[in-house]
């Protein structure tokens, strides 16, 4: 399980959507969705001013943090908010 303090260098409403996204597949904002899409050009588009300056260090915590089949594409990360309403309905 995700804690909020293994995000404690992000912005604390980015680090919630995470921990949340992670924890319970809850889904996230535009600019999360596409960071966990590995969709570069749109989490660039959707960034505000403090998060546009941590791509280099999100991309590196989900690299060695996040389950790999929960991030790296749209697919991945709607079968991960699937497989997680799943388990929580269970």
């Amino acid at each position: 399980m995700i804690e909020l303090q293994d995000l404690e260098k992000f912005p604390t409403l980015t680090a919630h959507g995470i921990c949340n996204y992670i924890n319970f597949g809850a889904r996230v904002g535009s600019f999360l969705t596409a960071l966990l899409a590995n969709d570069l050009q749109k989490a660039v588009l959707k960034a505000d001013d403090q998060n546009i300056k941590l791509l280099r260090e999100y991309v590196q915590w989900l690299t060695f943090n996040a389950p790999t089949e929960a991030w790296g594409s749209y697919e991945k990360v709607n079968a991960w908010i699937k497989k997680k309403e799943q388990e929580n309905n269970e």
